[in-house]
């Protein structure tokens, strides 16, 4: 069971303060390992050049310049502005503008229509929502789901 109680806004303020240094934190905090676990989780992915995924609370965008390697398009959605600006720099440097879409929005009131993507990922998000939040979420989150 999820407990945060923290409001959205205190939330979003903490990673609005940490986005600087945010990738050089989680990789001190998981001790690099988040970098190996990312590969091996690609490569599990059952995704084609023709896969258009949806990278949920995105962030500073390691995962979704990730599954790039496996999908045609990828959309990273995200709450805080100043992780969207270190993502996007991120994404210019990689060359990846034509391969990736970022937009800033919330998770909990998702902005795509039905079927628009045949995968939806998100690493940290659920660990920030409340209980009561992801299971009345649960719903339009599958619906955003498409088979290929």
């Amino acid at each position: 069971m999820l407990t945060n109680k923290v409001p959205e806004q205190d939330v979003h303020d903490l990673f609005t303060r940490v986005a600087p240094k945010y990738d050089l934190m989680n990789n001190i905090v998981s001790l690099g390992i988040q970098k190996s676990w990312r590969k091996k989780f690609l490569r599990q992915l059952d995704l084609n050049k023709n896969s258009i995924c949806l990278d949920l609370c995105c962030g500073s965008a390691d995962s979704t310049i990730d599954l790039t390697k496996k999908a045609k398009l990828v959309t990273g959605l995200d709450f805080n502005q100043e992780m969207l600006k270190i993502a996007q720099k991120k994404i210019r440097q990689k060359q990846l503008q034509s391969k990736i879409k970022l937009i800033a929005g919330d998770a909990m009131n998702l902005p795509f229509a039905a079927n628009s993507f045949c995968l939806l990922f998100t690493s940290d998000a659920a660990e920030e929502m409340q209980n009561e939040e992801i299971g009345g979420r649960r719903s339009n989150i599958k619906k955003m789901r498409r088979g290929e």
